[in-house]
């Protein structure tokens, strides 16, 4: 296996560890002694997919889906999960930082327009050769189209190419349809959620692990 570049996922990959979305706001609403259902959070989503605009940072996307979910105590719930992100988003940068001095970096994701402003916020950005965000690309995972644009703005090549994600099912099978190698980011998924079976990712662990992993087969 020869590495020359690395597309990653950005939600639940880089901001959370691994962990769902849904998980770190339960953790939240939990933490306040507050529930948050499943549909509730698929409610924020959906009001997220229309509601925020390019323009909005983390809070502001935040505080959209929170207030969406009929949260009681909106803006406490707010300031936890951006200080979560904001955490997380600063261990993935050290990571980040060592894989984007060896070879170009891609960041692929189902976004909401402001994907390039989040990661800018959060010191994310400037490692990233090319960012695709679903909702400017008018594509969305788990279509391989997505893939295909951030390959062809690295200029590389699937054989030589690994995708780095959370979600089998969104960000590895796709990828690996192209041809890319898979590394997932292990957290907590989705409650009850299943991986697909037949499928193996090449490497699994946290992303400083994928990231050790994946410099040994740079070729320098």
């Amino acid at each position: 296996m020869t590495i020359d570049a690395i597309l990653l996922d950005f939600g639940g990959t880089l901001d959370t560890g691994g962990d769902h979305w849904y998980r770190v706001m339960a953790d939240a609403y939990l933490d306040r002694g507050l529930t948050l259902s499943q549909q509730a959070y698929i409610e924020g989503e959906r009001t997220a997919a229309a509601a925020v605009r390019p323009g909005m940072g983390l809070a502001d996307t935040l505080a959209v889906k929170v207030r969406a979910q009929g949260c009681p105590e909106p803006s406490a719930v707010t300031d936890a999960l951006v200080a979560r992100a904001t955490a997380s988003a600063a261990a993935s940068a050290r990571e980040l930082a060592r894989l984007a001095a060896a070879v170009p970096l891609a960041l692929v994701s189902n976004y909401y327009g402001n994907l390039e402003r989040v990661a800018s916020e959060l010191g994310l950005r400037r490692y990233f050769a090319a960012v695709v965000d679903s909702a400017v690309a008018g594509v969305r995972k788990p279509s391989p189209d997505i893939f295909r644009i951030a390959l062809d703005r690295l200029g590389a090549a699937p054989a030589c190419t690994a995708m780095v994600g959370d979600s089998v099912a969104n960000d590895l099978i796709p990828a690996a349809s192209l041809g890319c190698h898979t590394a997932l980011v292990v957290g907590r998924p989705w409650p009850g959620k299943t991986a697909p079976a037949g499928f193996s990712p090449d490497m699994a662990g946290t992303l400083g692990e994928i990231a050790d992993a994946l410099l040994t087969y740079v070729n320098n």
